[in-house]
């Protein structure tokens, strides 16, 4: 009988296992196939390229490049509608499996501004990749800002004279104008578009090609050996070069053979910025961070979540606010009063107040469980829009006074030290500088729209980098606002490779006169435990707490 039972027991936790198993395979396989249709993601079973939930940042309003009146090659030419024998559409053929940068975009966005097409055709083998972080998001802003865009599939592409067959036997079939992926016009072609065909093309298919509609007549893709009879027996006439050589007045399209990121097109004076910021916003100008007349207030917002004790360290970051920055009201929102003995001489100092209030259990009808800092996020954005100030958190010790040209901004902010993903930078939004109305501050609160729960820090920090990549006139990014510490160490954003960990062991910066404030992420100095770990302490953190308690009037 025992024999028998145990027999059974293998016999059920074996097919156990089986049943067990067959969902896993089943989910697995599921996963692979979407991985491998062009779907990859952090976020599992999701469509990487979902304009809804991927292109964030900004109100619903058509971009700038649509409404503004300013030509390129002059500051307000009246509109021309240009005459052409050949079709006025575009293609674009994306044949690998790989991100949709910046520069592609600006290819795309170059014909749609100068050529003024009644379609533009992207061709794709595989649709663009999006990154585990979000930062590639081009292409899903590319879908919902150029209104005639269109999407067609293709059975194969490849590369080089592969490649070049599709683009001349497409355009043979369907005429139209051909751009390279890589490649930017600066002007509109007007001097070809009554010609048969005209282009430029390197043996990688980067370039143009115009072609009138049954022009080579080709009945299917030509072979290597007829591309390069149909290419010689037609002149290069278009005009292509690459960054290093291009000048608005000699060439008629460059190459962008590196990757570029927004933040390298909004200042420099090259041609190569003045047509890119005119491509990518509407204007040339520099995008430079606006000032306003008024300043924003000089009033600190802190945000308390729960049932918590005020530790020393949270009340020398009230003290640092009170007696170092110098702020005329101190706002402290939470649900719950802090409780403790640091709270009960917290609330004897006449410009702190506790204001209570609820947080948001959800956002834009997107419930807010899985962490609960979002509610803290939400919050800090929704405080400064309606009252403008200083937002921090309860981890950053002020050690000097805000310069008043710093709030005439709209916002001011400093970048993390972490390196994220394919994102150039991302914010530290933990410190904040803001006026009233703040429209960078619109745009955040407006990105939640598409709030991603179980994400802790996609809303929170990579978002706040992307309006600014389109919006970097209403912030202002100021390095010494704040130093950042972490395990130990401190990492000025204003020293070269401040983004390693491992850098600057010796914290060689001067705290007194370079920085406004300082913020400890992780974990929380042992100095600043209790008022006798502060005083016995010899280290730069231990003379930062003392320089705050000497201010407050402690020793």
């Amino acid at each position: 009988m025992k024999r028998n039972w145990r027999h059974w027991s293998r016999y059920i936790a074996h097919r156990k296992e089986k049943i067990l198993f067959l969902p896993i395979l089943i989910l697995a396989t599921l996963n692979l196939y979407i991985y491998y249709s062009g779907c990859r993601s952090v976020f599992l079973f999701s469509d990487p390229l979902s304009v809804e939930r991927f292109r964030h940042g900004y109100i619903n309003v058509l971009p700038e490049y649509m409404i503004s009146n300013e030509s390129f090659n002059g500051e307000h030419d009246p509109p021309r509608l240009l005459s052409s024998d050949i079709t006025l559409t575009v293609h674009y053929f994306w044949c690998e499996r790989k991100y949709f940068s910046f520069e592609n975009y600006l290819s795309v966005l170059s014909s749609y501004r100068f050529l003024k097409p009644t379609r533009i055709i992207f061709h794709y083998h595989h649709l663009p990749e999006l990154d585990s972080f979000g930062y590639y998001q081009f292409y899903a802003e590319m879908t919902k800002t150029i209104p005639i865009l269109s999407h067609e599939p293709i059975q194969s592409c490849g590369t080089g004279f592969n490649k070049m067959a599709l683009i001349l036997y497409t355009l043979d079939q369907r005429g139209g104008i051909y751009i390279g992926e890589k490649t930017i016009l600066s002007n509109d072609l007007i001097a070809y578009r009554k010609k048969t065909i005209s282009h430029f093309l390197r043996s990688d298919a980067e370039g143009v090609v115009l072609l009138k509609k049954g022009s080579l007549g080709v009945s299917s893709k030509p072979s290597s050996d007829d591309i390069k009879d149909i290419l010689s027996s037609f002149i290069s006439d278009i005009k292509c070069s690459n960054i290093e050589l291009y000048s608005v007045s000699r060439y008629d399209c460059l190459f962008i053979d590196k990757e570029i990121f927004p933040t390298d097109i909004f200042t420099t004076s090259s041609d190569v910025g003045q047509l890119a910021r005119w491509i990518y916003f509407g204007h040339k100008n520099p995008r430079e961070p606006l000032t306003h007349g008024e300043q924003s207030p000089l009033i600190v917002h802190y945000v308390w979540l729960g049932d918590r004790t005020l530790s020393f360290f949270d009340y020398l970051s009230l003290l640092s606010t009170v007696y170092v920055l110098k702020a005329e009201h101190v706002y402290i929102h939470g649900d719950i009063k802090p409780s403790g003995s640091h709270w009960k001489k917290a609330e004897q100092i006449p410009n702190v107040h506790f204001i209570f209030r609820k947080f948001p259990a959800s956002v834009f009808g997107n419930k807010i469980e899985a962490f609960a800092s979002h509610a803290s996020d939400v919050l800090r954005g929704d405080l400064l829009v309606r009252y403008g100030g200083i937002y921090m958190d309860w981890d950053v010790l002020w050690v000097n006074t805000i310069p008043d040209t710093l709030r005439q901004h709209g916002l001011v902010v400093s970048v993390d030290t972490v390196a994220t993903g394919s994102f150039p930078d991302v914010f530290n939004m933990g410190v904040l500088i803001g006026q009233k109305g703040s429209r960078f501050m619109q745009f955040f609160l407006e990105s939640y729209r598409h709030y991603l729960d179980k994400h802790w820090s996609y809303n929170a920090i990579h978002i706040p980098y992307k309006i600014y990549e389109l919006h970097p006139e209403l912030v202002r990014i100021e390095p010494h606002l704040q130093v950042i510490c972490a395990e130990g160490k401190c990492h000025p954003s204003w020293m070269p490779g401040f983004k390693e960990r491992s850098h600057l062991d010796g914290l060689e910066f001067n705290w007194k006169n370079e920085t406004l404030s300082l913020h400890w992420t992780y974990p929380d100095p042992t100095e600043f435990s209790n008022m006798d770990a502060l005083l016995s302490s010899k280290s730069m953190f231990g003379d930062i707490g003392k320089f705050v308690l000497r201010r407050a009037g402690y020793v």
